[in-house]
């Protein structure tokens, strides 16, 4: 005696064998890094390691930029009359993550206090004096201007940055600003900084 197959049987099994491997192939293109490739990941670690060794240790480098800001607030005065500079400490001068630069390792990232003037309002000439003042000196420590600026009145900004990610911000309307956030560096407590 012979046996009919209903037409649909034959059917469901072909959509389950290829939903099967439309499944597997799909689970075999994802798009996801390989282990050593995600954020955390030994090989990760390592590059990263590598990259933050080559710099100065955050303690080095925030002194190297309290010199420059230093520096930059006493030219500043001498050729401008903008009157004594202000430190603000609000919300600044603290360790901050990495993230999203460096995520497998925990280098720190340092907001150095902002310095102000308390001047009457800061003049178009006094402003391009004062951009081309702050852009010569900090090229000399390695910064670059980047990002938009603005040489409007009322609204003049720059920001400058370096190789390991720096920034600097100056910026002026009544009064005159400038501040620097660290790029990633080591602690020098960080087991991988030799002594």
């Amino acid at each position: 005696m012979r046996r009919f197959h209903s037409p649909r049987v034959p059917a469901a099994i072909t959509r389950s064998v290829l939903a099967f491997v439309l499944l597997l192939v799909s689970a075999c293109s994802s798009h996801q890094a390989p282990p050593a490739e995600r954020p955390g990941s030994a090989d990760a670690a390592a590059r990263e390691l590598a990259v933050l060794r080559q710099r100065p240790d955050i303690t080095t480098v925030v002194t190297r930029y309290e010199q420059l800001l230093t520096a930059l607030r006493d030219a500043l005065s001498a050729r401008l009359p903008w009157g004594p500079w202000h430190r603000d400490n609000r919300s600044r001068g603290s360790a901050r993550s990495c993230d999203p630069e460096f995520t497998a390792l925990d280098g720190q990232r340092a907001a150095l206090p902002l310095w102000y003037t308390a001047s009457d309002g800061i003049t178009h000439p006094q402003w391009t004096v004062a951009r081309d003042l702050v852009t010569n000196m900090a090229a000399r420590q390695g910064f670059r201007r980047a990002g938009v600026a603005s040489d409007q009145p009322g609204n003049y900004t720059a920001t400058l940055l370096d190789s390991t990610g720096a920034v600097l911000s100056f910026g002026a309307s009544r009064n005159a600003v400038v501040e620097v956030t660290t790029g990633c560096h080591l602690s020098q407590q960080h087991p991988a900084v030799s002594p």
